[in-house]
């Protein structure tokens, strides 16, 4: 019990950083989403400062030129004036960009270090979970003999059962060749009746007339047989109704309530279709209850189920 509380508890640890673990992945790759996005934002304004800079250098350029061919000491002084604007301008720009390169790299940067700090994290997670989930229990010698003779007495009810339908198989065909021979015989009985009507000659001492009475025999003894051979079918057609409920009755994997719910009412519906005896039903029930896949739980669980419905 304390192995299966400590179990529980370490299975609850685990999901618990699991799922911080992926919340921490998620908020990562929305914060690289973010990321991406800011880079790229940077680099059209980085692009678009380029442009502007470009077009700048060339107007102090053209300033310049300007300058040198205008003799006039008023437009030589404004445009050495829209010069020194330009150039504070230019610069205070380049200062801009340095800074919104700068600050790019660093959030890289700690974005970068996040990610190896959450991939160390997880792979950690992930050996913990491996070293604290509990071994399957050994089974014991005894557990091992009872379920090898299960799995032997369901083998051997997979193989009776595939008897009786090859038994049933031959047991029809034997019935439908009896009724042939009634049928022959019913018509042969009929002739020689009609001709028995007929006055026959006095029979010789020797070979008395014992037709009829031999074929009342051969119809009797018939009849017998065929009442043997339709009981035959209807215990293969019991046995047969027993395997296919057998068969097609699935074992529940857990004893959850609807699990077993299901299980019971598969295993009514089963044993009404194939019209089973209360003794056929019980043992279809005991076999389930005892077969190597079922859950050990289901037995105490039944028990309970069964004080519920009154037995």
């Amino acid at each position: 019990m304390d192995l299966s509380h400590r179990v529980d508890e370490t299975l609850s640890s685990t999901r618990v950083w699991q799922s911080a673990a992926t919340d921490e992945l998620v908020h990562l790759g929305n914060s690289v989403d973010t990321v991406a996005e800011r880079n790229k934002t940077l680099t059209q304004d980085v692009s678009s400062i380029k442009v502007e800079l470009q077009a700048l250098d060339a107007s102090v350029n053209l300033l310049r030129t300007s300058a040198l061919a205008v003799s006039d000491p008023t437009a030589i002084s404004v445009n050495a004036q829209a010069i020194s604007e330009l150039h504070s301008s230019v610069q205070s720009q380049a200062s801009a960009t340095a800074l919104l390169q700068t600050a790019l790299h660093s959030y890289e940067d700690r974005v970068s270090r996040e990610v190896e700090r959450l991939s160390c994290d997880v792979q950690v997670l992930g050996r913990l979970l491996h070293e604290q989930l509990p071994a399957p229990p050994a089974l014991s010698d005894e557990t091992c003999s009872c379920l090898e003779a299960l799995r032997q007495e369901n083998q051997l009810l997979h193989e009776r059962v595939s008897s009786l339908v090859h038994g049933k198989i031959l047991l029809q065909d034997r019935v439908l060749l009896l009724e042939t021979r009634i049928d022959q015989l019913s018509l042969d009985f009929s002739s020689r009746l009609a001709q028995a009507s007929i006055p026959a000659p006095e029979p010789s001492s020797g070979y008395p007339f014992q037709l009829p009475s031999e074929l009342t025999a051969l119809l009797t003894k018939m009849s017998s047989e065929m009442a043997d051979v339709k009981e035959a079918i209807d215990t293969s057609s019991s046995n047969q109704a027993f395997g296919r409920a057998v068969k097609y009755t699935t074992i529940p994997s857990s004893d959850a309530h609807d699990h077993c719910e299901y299980f019971m009412k598969q295993l009514v519906e089963q044993a009404d279709r194939g019209g089973l005896t209360d003794d056929e039903r019980k043992s279809l029930l005991g076999l389930k209850l005892s077969a190597d896949k079922t859950s050990t739980t289901l037995n105490a669980w039944w028990i309970a189920y069964s004080k519920t419905k009154g037995g």
